[in-house]
């Protein structure tokens, strides 16, 4: 009965913000027309046959392939730009992204690693290696290579937020709150650590710790955080608080009637 009302209510919310944007929307609004990918894809043909050593168009036409769901033809393709200019790292995580959607998961993560073996220093080609890892839910390989982005770059933080979400996965909360902890200590500011840390807690049903750290998000914010106010909805709904679950969806409706009006 509370995850039904939970969800009425956060549907009310939603239904009655898109009607005011809706109302807010200008009377002359039009949508700019655009090409199709076949049309792109026509285009670019032309220039290939123009330029056919050119390895962009190759891998602009891909895309295009891609957005036309051929994605053998994709493939094909990346693969010529490749094959023209085998040192452009990005190409072989693009071919990756294709394999992944065609279900070829070793060629997927042979690319990745040769986007890794061009340049090892970059962080996003382990973070992609690592997501794409998370997805397979090969945790272990995951973790590895989002702590290979930490120790590249310590100053950065999505290493410990990926890392952080995979522990969170496993149910290794402890370390999980470690990696948030250490993004707040390098972002005293960062309200998605704080409510990251809110969600482990409202997942092992300390409720209170989680109230605790909506409440620090939202004195963070100005009380203007929604997502720390719905998440106190949740953990009042958890608690059988429907009226305090209501009253504070009636203040996050209240921030997106200011926002649209």
């Amino acid at each position: 009965m509370q995850k039904r009302l939970h969800l009425f209510l956060l549907t009310l919310v939603l239904v009655l913000v898109s009607a005011g944007a809706a109302l807010a929307m200008p009377s002359d609004h039009q949508v700019v027309p655009t090409k199709t990918p076949a049309e792109r894809i026509a285009e670019v043909t032309q220039k290939i046959k123009q330029q056919p050593d050119n390895a962009n168009l190759y891998s602009m036409r891909s895309y295009y392939y891609r957005d036309a769901h051929e994605l053998n033809k994709a493939v094909a393709d990346i693969s010529k730009a490749i094959a023209l200019q085998p040192d452009r790292e990005y190409y072989y995580g693009t071919r990756a992204g294709y394999y992944k959607s065609l279900g070829k998961t070793d060629l997927a993560l042979g690319d990745y690693g040769k986007q890794i073996a061009l340049h090892p220093e970059h962080t996003w080609n382990y973070l992609n290696r690592g997501n794409y890892y998370k997805q397979l839910q090969n945790y272990p390989a995951a973790i590895a290579d989002y702590t290979r982005v930490i120790t590249l770059a310590p100053q950065q933080t999505n290493g410990y937020f990926s890392r952080a979400a995979v522990y969170q996965l496993q149910h290794r909360y402890d370390l999980a709150l470690a990696d948030y902890d250490a993004i707040l200590v390098q972002n005293p500011k960062s309200t998605s650590a704080v409510l990251k840390r809110a969600d482990i807690f409202y997942q092992q049903q300390k409720y209170r710790a989680a109230l605790l750290e909506c409440d620090r998000a939202l004195q963070m914010s100005q009380g203007k955080n929604r997502q720390a106010r719905e998440m106190k909805s949740a953990i009042y709904l958890a608690q059988g608080q429907t009226s305090k679950a209501a009253a504070e969806l009636e203040q996050v409706l209240a921030q997106y009637r200011e926002q649209t009006y």
